[in-house]
Parts: structure tokens; sequence; C-alpha cells
């Protein structure tokens, strides 16, 4: 008997379809086609959302943060003041959705400052710096010795401020050896204060009457507040430091600076990656 040609591919293909029919009913291809059913609804319903590079400071953030920015509600920001305020949240809403993106917030409430907190943390621990070179201690030294040098120091008594008179009245008082108690009471010592910080305190014609004051010499003078009774005591010449002297301190100085640079380097790489609209 002469074969059927269709007879092959015909048997082929029923097998095929046997075979399919019983991988479906195997539960392990049913439970992947159902999972892969799923996952292809969800993706329809949910596609993935664009990655947000865009930080809007709306109108009414921006309103909220004049209306808190003083307890007191004495005064509203300066526009500088502002604009600082504004760069401070823009700057931890960025590392807010770099920590969200990093998985930061995972088994974490999701509140704003710790993930801004534990990015801080992780750019602070990459921008750990190296220890200085002897020429980069020696040039950063130059430039900062100041803030390891020991200042010229008064120590002076001074009264409580009153009206001019009242200070004359009370200069006759002490020169006659006559003065009250409520006036000694009242008399400050200030011991060994460093030059630079009377100014701030007293004025500078107060500070600068004082460089010329005689030791032990009661004199009037006015300050900022008021007159005084002002008597200089002693004088403690200042001294520059030597980087030997204070070498430990001014390398963990050094190193301290250097990471500030390069996490704030760190934050403005971040800061380029989005795009900052403030609404006018």
């Amino acid at each position: 008997m002469q074969a059927d040609p269709h007879s092959a591919p015909e048997s082929n293909a029923t097998r095929l379809g046997f075979m399919a029919q019983r991988l479906l009913r195997e539960p392990l291809v049913q439970f992947l086609l159902i999972g892969l059913a799923l996952f292809a609804i969800d993706r329809i319903l949910h596609p993935p959302v664009k990655e947000n590079r865009t930080i809007v400071v709306t109108r009414q953030m921006q309103n909220s943060i004049i209306e808190n920015y003083d307890e007191d509600h004495a005064r509203k920001p300066t526009a500088a003041e502002l604009k600082a305020t504004i760069d401070n949240w823009v700057g931890e809403e960025i590392l807010y959705r770099e920590g969200r993106a990093l998985g930061l917030d995972l088994g974490d409430p999701t509140i704003r400052d710790r993930i801004v907190y534990k990015l801080k943390v992780m750019l602070t621990d990459e921008a750990k710096s190296r220890e200085p070179t002897e020429n980069e201690l020696q040039q950063w030294f130059a430039a900062n010795h100041q803030r390891y040098d020991e200042p010229d120091r008064l120590t002076f008594l001074a009264t409580a401020p009153v009206s001019e008179e009242i200070a004359r009245r009370e200069y006759a008082d002490v020169k006659a050896q006559r003065e009250s108690e409520d006036l000694q009471a009242q008399t400050r010592v200030f011991l060994e204060r460093p030059r630079a910080a009377i100014n701030p305190v007293f004025g500078d014609a107060f500070a600068a009457a004082l460089d010329q004051a005689k030791l032990g010499e009661w004199q009037v003078l006015q300050s900022t507040a008021g007159w005084h009774l002002v008597r200089l005591d002693a004088r403690k010449a200042g001294k520059v430091a030597m980087l030997d002297d204070v070498r430990d301190d001014a390398v963990k100085t050094w190193k301290s600076e250097q990471t500030l640079k390069a996490t704030l380097q760190a934050m403005d790489r971040l800061k380029a990656r989005y795009t900052v609209r403030v609404e006018p």
C-alpha cells in the first residue's frame, strides 16, 4: 500500500498538540502562565513612572517659609535669607529623592528628614579625607594660623551702663573713696578678655580708649550701651602659633574642611541632575 505523504506531519502536529495539552494541565505551568498574565495586566494598568528630575518650589511653600521664618513674627526674611532657605530645602529634597532611589527608606518609616540624614551620612563617609601632605598642611596653616594664635588679652573692671551724668558722679565718689555698696556690687570683672572680643560688646570707641588707658586708673568711658566707670588692670600680649605646637589639631581641622568640601561637591553633582523651578 502506498504511504500517505501527509500522514507524518499530521501525526507530528497531533503529538505536539497532545503534549501542549498535557503541559497546560500541569499546575506549575498554569501557575507560571497566571503570573505572566497578572504581570502583563499590571504593566498595562500601572506603567512605570518616568523618573522625576524637576523640583517645583510652589508659591504656597514660599509663603509658608516667609510666614514661619521668625517664631515671634517680628520680621520677614530678606530676599537673600529666603533664597538661602529655599536652597536648603531644595538640597534636602534632592537628598530625599536620591535616598529613596537607593532604597534607604526600606524598612524605615517614610520620614523625609531620616532619609536625608542617611544620605548625608553616606556622602560624608565617601568624602572622608586622606592625610595631608606636609606641603598642603604648611600652606593651609599659613593661611589659617590666626585660628591658633594667642590673642592680646585685657583684664578690666566696668560698672553697669548709666547716663553720663550719673557715671561722672560715680567717678567722683570713687576718686573720693566713698563709692556705694551698690556700685561695688554692680561692677563686673572682665578677666583676660580677647582684645578682638571687646569691640562687638562695647563698641569700637570703647575698645580704642581701653587700648590707651593706664593700668590701675579709673576713667569714664562710653560704650554702645551707655557710660561706665572703667579700670584697666592688666594687658597680656598675644603669641603667634607655630605649626608644630598645634599640628594634631591642624591636621584634624584640615581633614574636616576637606571632607566638607568634598561632600558639598558631591551635593553639587547631585543638584546638577535636577531642574529647580521656583514659581513666580
